[in-house]
Formats: C-alpha cells, sequence, structure tokens
C-alpha cells in the first residue's frame, strides 16, 4: 500500500552508489538545498538495506543517470509506484520522452539544472506529484 503524500517524510531522495563524480554533486545540491527551503531530503551514497522504506516515504526520487547514459533505477521507480526526477549530462535517454516533457510521469532535468528543478517541482506543489504518481500507478497495474 502506498503511504498517504502528507504522511511522507522526504519530498525528495536517493540511496544508491557514487559512481560518478555528478552523483556526488547531486548531492551536495540536494542538501544545499534542503538547507535552504527547509524541506527534508534523504542522498545517501552509503549501502542502506532499508531504501525501499526511504523511498516509501519520499513523494520523488532522484534517478541519476549511472555508468551509461540511462538509469536502471527509472523502472524499479516506476514499479515502485513513484516520481522519478531523471538527471543526465550530455543526452537524455529515457522512453517516452513527450510524456516527460509534458511533466506527466517524471521530472528531466540536466545535472547543473538540479536546484531549479527542486524549485519548480516546489513550485508546482505536492499535489501535482500525487497526480502524477497516481497517473504511474494507473499505467502500471
Amino acid at each position: 500500500a502506498q503511504m498517504p503524500f502528507a504522511e511522507r517524510r522526504y519530498f525528495v531522495s536517493f540511496v544508491g552508489s557514487a559512481t560518478n563524480k555528478a552523483r556526488l554533486k547531486m548531492k551536495a545540491t540536494a542538501e544545499e538545498w534542503s538547507n535552504r527551503t527547509q524541506k527534508e531530503v534523504l542522498v545517501s551514497m552509503k549501502h542502506m538495506s532499508d531504501w525501499k522504506e526511504v523511498l516509501q516515504k519520499s513523494a520523488m526520487a532522484l534517478v541519476p543517470r549511472g555508468f551509461g547514459r540511462s538509469s536502471f533505477r527509472t523502472g524499479e521507480i516506476f514499479q515502485m509506484g513513484r516520481v522519478p526526477l531523471y538527471l543526465w549530462d550530455d543526452e537524455p535517454w529515457i522512453f517516452y520522452a513527450e510524456l516527460w516533457q509534458k511533466e506527466l510521469i517524471g521530472f528531466s532535468y540536466r545535472f547543473p539544472q538540479l536546484e531549479e528543478a527542486l524549485d519548480h517541482i516546489a513550485h508546482l506543489g505536492l499535489n501535482h506529484v500525487e497526480t502524477m504518481e497516481n497517473r504511474i500507478l494507473s499505467m502500471r497495474n
């Protein structure tokens, strides 16, 4: 069962490995944004056995590219019914790009635009994110 939005602790989260410098910069940027806005984020580059629980307590998930241009995590996030914030550097490698561009199933930004993305999503509000999540869940089921 999905945790109600009002009960979720994290605005956005990521639990994974520091496979590239961009992920370390993502962590620093997200934490600086959290300090500025007082919205809670969790970005951990350490192994956490409760990563699924962290995701359940999150409104969205950071989905940074990994070793290649895409992120295997995107599929995992959709399977868990969460809204991904996909971060890329040179080329976005996402399926159904038009749905991302219209912000119907996720958000897609270049790594250096993370702060701008978080500000944009916070401005849209959690109701918008919840609507996206419901769309993902309806597509998944």
